[in-house]
């Protein structure tokens, strides 16, 4: 009998220790495996703040609406305002070099001249180029920023009868109000400045003034 229990305790023992084992092993396993998740999140919340930090390489596109037309003014309208978007590299904490497509859509109030005709000028325009930007950081959400631009215009320009909205044909010869044989094609060369206002590390409200598709121009940005 008591060879019975003696054995029986020793069998309780080893049953004892080997669920011990196990449950040391599963613990062990649960620590690792919450180990290696924390482990993770705090490598990408690093690797996550360090691109938030680093511009280097980074890439900005930004879309922007004109608010004054930069070719025609007063009782003028819209076909289609003066839209820009532009695309570029951070290649330093100060500098961006970006490239720029501009369109716009206008045609302007009726004139009337000595010859008797009432027209309109119907312009579309399409800009294209480079831009260099050189950036000075006001706050940490405020980015004061200016720069120069270089490229093409291309104006294509129709002088319509204002009642029929017949295309016009000048003598180029003649007197005309217009040149008929203006080029449409142009070197585009402008400086502007702005400021960007930034809700978060990558998103981000601007204003700009300058010479373009239009003369001030508002619209976000975005940096990747």
């Amino acid at each position: 009998m008591e060879s019975n229990c003696k054995h029986s305790s020793g069998y309780q023992c080893v049953n004892a220790l080997f669920l011990a084992i196990h449950s040391l092993k599963t613990l062990t396993m649960k620590h690792l495996t919450l180990l290696l998740l924390c482990s993770i999140l705090t490598i990408s919340s690093s690797l996550m703040a360090q691109d938030r930090t680093t511009q280097f390489g980074q890439f900005a596109f930004s879309a922007g609406i004109g608010t004054v037309p930069t070719y025609v003014a007063g009782d003028a309208k819209t076909h289609v305002p003066a839209i820009s978007l532009r695309a570029g590299v951070i290649v330093g904490k100060r500098f961006t070099f970006s490239t720029f497509l501009g369109y716009t859509d206008i045609t302007s109030a009726p004139r009337e001249f000595l010859d008797g005709y009432t027209t309109v000028v119907n312009n579309r325009t399409f800009m294209f180029g480079l831009r260099t930007e050189m950036h000075k950081e006001i706050t940490e959400k405020v980015d004061f920023y200016g720069g120069l631009t270089f490229g093409f215009a291309n104006s294509n320009r129709t002088e319509k009868d204002a009642a029929t909205g017949v295309p016009m044909e000048r003598d180029a010869e003649g007197p005309t109000p217009y040149n008929p044989n203006a080029p449409n094609n142009s070197f585009l060369y402008s400086g502007y400045v702005g400021t960007t206002y930034y809700f978060s590390n990558k998103f981000g409200a601007y204003a700009e003034a300058g010479y373009g598709i239009s003369l001030i121009s508002i619209g976000v940005t975005m940096k990747m």
